[in-house]
């Protein structure tokens, strides 16, 4: 090989690319340690001369330096003056200027005597020039699918590495197993051969000694499991290959067959581990509907297209990769053009002139658009401590941030919550949104009818291991019983107030209520008192005795029954329950006293707070709501939610609230229209 390291050379200059063109970029084979050296052309979109490649960019500082020279283009080929072939560049005339991940790829992936034509997005398109970054990243689809494989290439290869390789191929070995032959835990199948059950011996590299799962989990934490674009690049291609290290191979199929094995023997759940495998699976409906989409009459992808049509929407794909990663977050829905529908009509087309702060923008105001008629504030439940984001107005979720939460507005099939608005506030919404005119600038302020619920008194943490320092129990002994509008005592109703799942015994605890939310406010303001509430013991005697009409209730404290009457003053009575920490707490279940758990376990409670209103009310809170924070009801919102002041007439939003006695339309019932006022908020 040539050694041109000591030849100054200048920097590669990109030619224009013509109409629907491609770069293809030739790597000349070598020995390791040879310089890498690339041979650039272009070629119709079409002609299926590359290989497309998936890679971790990693960080834009580029260190590394490869010869690059222009291919000859020969055209005529076969006697057709539209057909061509190149002819490799001999020497390099140029250099080009790659990442420390770029050239661990191609170090990786080159070999000793062939020359591999490859489309690679760093060096295959001009990243300088934004006109032809947007035209190409609308070509992404068509890149992808008319490429011959896509070389999936998750990184270095390390000592675990041919373990979970390994691993992947045995579990793929059973996919056609009957669910009663699955391994039970992941030790078994180091004994595994194959689908005959033929043992084999285990070898001592085979897995880590204390945990078979590590290099499995570790595999698929790595970096190139949670990047944006490797769901289109995945999704898209007629053959995934992954890739690590020069010589660890495995087909796609391989490992999205091993993550199903995974899924149906629950192996994972009874080794009690976690390991990564969502990915693989929620991308195979729309993996298969490409793939099979390449030999299929068009009446049969139409009807596919229909069954599909939710899953392929670039809204729900959004929501998926929220927690994936971007070095362009405004790839975080420009990622997604090439295999979801309704993007361009959502004004949401790849245009990398238009802002991160416009973009972001226009997707709230798209989910505003899709989700009109069921749920039109849906886009609000997206938001996750926007609050503070400098670049974006409150109310428009961050997509470069993980999910947090849990959105509430996404969970209501059960009570609950069954939505704050019922059928005449969703008819009632109207969401003003501003107008983008460019330059798009701070604030941008949307208008939304509603009104104020409660106020916050007072807010602190309620998953957390010193739990018996905190203040639920001298906050609530605070309020005279029975938690408002209800005939719960406050211990019982703490416990639905953080776990809004817990179970329901509406045989136990289907009593009227006292009053209507409204009309509870204005008791409060004409001094009503309110009646003791009905203990759990009556309750139970109730059931059993078949008496509807409790006169008694059982207080701990003084061991004995006591009347039902009504408490004297606005603080609790001298014959009430005074909580404590202990007594609240024993209600929960275990993990709320713990400092980390399964988010599946969490649910709504997943970092949000603990609060309670001015009046008694309690409930979650966003962690950013604090004191004198406003819990309002919008016109159409599934949630309640909190906002905070910040300056006359315009709010800032924090998230949602979910309030315990407020999430089943109870604002909306019997609302005098003198309250309904108009947030705006920035």
């Amino acid at each position: 090989m040539y050694d041109f390291r000591t030849m100054a050379l200048p920097e590669f200059e990109y030619q224009p690319l013509g109409p629907r063109e491609i770069r293809i970029i030739d790597l000349h084979p070598g020995e390791p340690g040879d310089d890498l050296m690339v041979s650039i052309s272009s070629a119709p979109l079409h002609s299926g001369q590359h290989v497309a490649v998936s890679y971790v960019w990693g960080s834009e500082e580029r260190p590394h330096r490869i010869n690059a020279a222009y291919a000859t283009k020969i055209k005529g080929v076969g006697g057709d003056p539209n057909r061509f072939t190149t002819r490799v560049a001999t020497h390099p005339t140029s250099f080009l200027r790659i990442t420390e991940n770029l050239r661990s790829l191609l170090v990786n992936i080159r070999r000793k005597e062939l020359y591999i034509s490859l489309w690679i997005d760093a060096i295959s398109i001009n990243q300088a020039d934004t006109t032809e970054k947007t035209a190409q990243v609308k070509m992404m689809r068509e890149i992808y699918y008319s490429a011959t494989q896509t070389v999936l290439y998750i990184g270095e290869a390390d000592d675990e590495s041919p373990s979970a390789f390994r691993t992947i191929e045995i579990l793929h070995m059973m996919k056609d197993w009957p669910d009663e032959k699955l391994p039970l835990n992941l030790r078994e199948v180091a004994h595994l051969q194959g689908p005959d059950d033929t043992p084999r011996q285990p070898q001592p590299e085979d897995y880590a000694a204390e945990n078979p799962w590590r290099p499995f989990i570790n595999l698929f934490n790595r970096p190139w499991f949670t990047r944006t674009w490797i769901v289109q690049e995945i999704v898209l291609s007629p053959r995934g290959l992954l890739a690590c290290g020069p010589d660890l191979l495995l087909p796609w199929d391989t490992l999205v067959a091993a993550c199903q094995v995974i899924r149906r023997s629950k192996i994972a759940e009874l080794d009690n581990q976690r390991p990564k495998i969502s990915l693989a699976l929620w991308m195979e409906p729309l993996r298969q509907f490409w793939k099979t989409s390449r030999s299929r009459p068009i009446s049969a992808i139409s009807a596919d297209a229909n069954k599909t049509a939710s899953q392929r929407h670039i809204l729900t794909v959004l929501k998926h990769v929220r927690n994936y990663d971007a070095t362009d977050f405004r790839d975080k829905i420009f990622a997604l053009h090439g295999f979801t529908t309704h993007g361009a009509a959502l004004g949401l087309e790849v245009d990398y002139s238009v802002s991160l702060t416009e973009l972001y923008t226009r997707v709230a105001m798209a989910y505003s658009t899709c989700t009109s008629t069921t749920q039109p504030l849906a886009f609000l439940s997206l938001v996750d401590q926007s609050y503070y984001v400098p670049d974006l107005p409150s109310w428009v979720a961050d997509w470069r941030r993980p999910w947090r939460v849990n959105p509430i507005a996404l969970k209501t099939a059960t009570p609950p919550i069954r939505g704050a608005s019922r059928w005449e506030g969703t008819k009632r919404t109207a969401v003003r949104f501003p107008s983008l005119t460019k330059p798009v600038s701070l604030p941008l302020r949307v208008s939304i009818p509603g009104c104020r619920a409660v106020v916050i008194r007072a807010v602190d943490e309620v998953k957390c291991p010193d739990w018996e320092a905190r203040s639920h129990a001298a906050e609530i002994n605070r309020f005279p019983e029975p938690y408002p509008t209800t005939h719960l005592s406050y211990d019982e109703a703490f416990v639905r107030a953080v776990n809004p799942r817990a179970p329901v015994d509406y045989q136990l605890e289907g009593h009227p209520r006292q009053d209507t939310f409204w009309g509870f406010k204005a008791g409060l303001a004409r001094g009503k008192r309110r009646d003791r509430p009905v203990y759990r013991a009556d309750i139970e005697r109730s059931a059993r005795t078949g008496v509807v009409h409790l006169i008694t209730v059982f207080s701990e404290e003084v061991g004995n029954c006591i009347p039902l009457v009504k408490n004297e003053g606005d603080v609790r009575g001298e014959t009430e329950p005074r909580y404590t920490q202990s007594q609240l707490y024993e209600k929960l279940p275990f993990h709320y006293g713990l400092q980390g758990s399964l988010p599946e376990q969490e649910d709504e409670v997943l970092n949000r707070n603990w609060f309670i209103s001015e009046d008694g009310f309690m409930g979650l809170v966003p962690q950013l709501a604090r004191k004198e924070d406003v819990v309002v009801h919008l016109f159409g919102g599934v949630p309640l939610y909190v906002l905070r002041e910040k300056e006359d007439g315009v709010w800032g939003f924090l998230g949602e609230a979910f309030v315990y006695g407020l999430m089943d339309g109870e604002v909306e019932f019997d609302m005098d229209e003198g309250r309904v006022e108009n947030f705006v908020i920035e």
